[in-house]
Protein backbone atom coordinates (compact mmCIF):
# COMPACT_ATOMS: atom_id res chain seq x y z
CA UNK A 1 0.00 0.00 0.00
CA UNK A 2 2.92 2.39 1.00
CA UNK A 3 4.39 1.35 -2.12
CA UNK A 4 1.37 2.40 -4.28
CA UNK A 5 1.53 5.70 -2.51
CA UNK A 6 4.62 6.14 -2.81
CA UNK A 7 4.91 5.37 -6.90
CA UNK A 8 1.93 8.11 -7.29
CA UNK A 9 3.70 10.50 -5.61
CA UNK A 10 7.00 10.35 -7.57
CA UNK A 11 4.82 10.00 -10.56
CA UNK A 12 2.98 13.17 -9.73
CA UNK A 13 6.22 14.92 -9.39
CA UNK A 14 8.16 13.81 -12.49
CA UNK A 15 4.49 14.99 -14.37
CA UNK A 16 5.24 18.41 -12.68
CA UNK A 17 8.53 18.73 -13.68
CA UNK A 18 7.97 17.83 -17.31
CA UNK A 19 5.14 20.35 -17.43
CA UNK A 20 7.45 22.83 -15.82
CA UNK A 21 10.18 22.63 -18.63
CA UNK A 22 8.83 21.11 -21.64
CA UNK A 23 5.24 22.67 -21.97
CA UNK A 24 4.98 25.91 -24.57
CA UNK A 25 4.68 28.75 -21.65
CA UNK A 26 2.20 30.87 -23.21
CA UNK A 27 0.23 34.42 -22.63
CA UNK A 28 -1.46 33.94 -19.11
CA UNK A 29 -4.60 35.72 -18.91
CA UNK A 30 -4.70 35.27 -15.17
CA UNK A 31 -2.51 34.88 -12.36
CA UNK A 32 -2.81 30.97 -11.98
CA UNK A 33 -1.69 30.22 -15.26
CA UNK A 34 1.36 31.51 -14.24
CA UNK A 35 1.78 29.00 -11.06
CA UNK A 36 3.73 25.91 -12.34
CA UNK A 37 1.74 22.90 -11.85
CA UNK A 38 -1.53 24.65 -10.17
CA UNK A 39 -3.91 22.33 -13.17
CA UNK A 40 -2.43 19.41 -12.11
CA UNK A 41 -2.68 20.01 -8.57
CA UNK A 42 -6.40 21.88 -9.01
CA UNK A 43 -6.98 17.61 -10.75
CA UNK A 44 -5.87 16.29 -8.03
CA UNK A 45 -7.75 18.18 -4.88
CA UNK A 46 -10.49 17.97 -6.92
CA UNK A 47 -10.37 14.25 -7.13
CA UNK A 48 -9.99 13.52 -3.77
CA UNK A 49 -12.81 16.04 -2.69
CA UNK A 50 -15.55 14.18 -5.28
CA UNK A 51 -14.09 11.22 -3.59
CA UNK A 52 -14.90 12.35 0.17
CA UNK A 53 -18.21 13.71 -1.45
CA UNK A 54 -19.21 10.21 -2.97
CA UNK A 55 -18.37 8.46 -0.12
CA UNK A 56 -20.68 10.62 2.06
CA UNK A 57 -23.60 10.72 -0.38
CA UNK A 58 -23.18 6.72 -0.05
CA UNK A 59 -23.36 6.82 3.43
CA UNK A 60 -26.32 8.39 3.62
CA UNK A 61 -28.51 7.45 0.96
CA UNK A 62 -26.83 3.68 0.21
CA UNK A 63 -25.63 1.75 3.33
CA UNK A 64 -28.37 0.40 5.61
CA UNK A 65 -28.03 -0.80 9.16
CA UNK A 66 -27.25 -4.76 9.50
CA UNK A 67 -30.21 -6.13 10.47
CA UNK A 68 -32.41 -3.58 7.93
CA UNK A 69 -34.25 -7.14 6.46
CA UNK A 70 -35.13 -8.27 9.70
CA UNK A 71 -36.98 -5.26 10.91
CA UNK A 72 -39.32 -5.34 7.96
CA UNK A 73 -41.03 -8.56 8.91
Amino acid sequence: MRKDILSAVIICIVLGMMEIFFVHPHEAHFFWQKVPCFFMFLGIMGSIVFMFFAKFLGKVFLYRKTNYYKESE
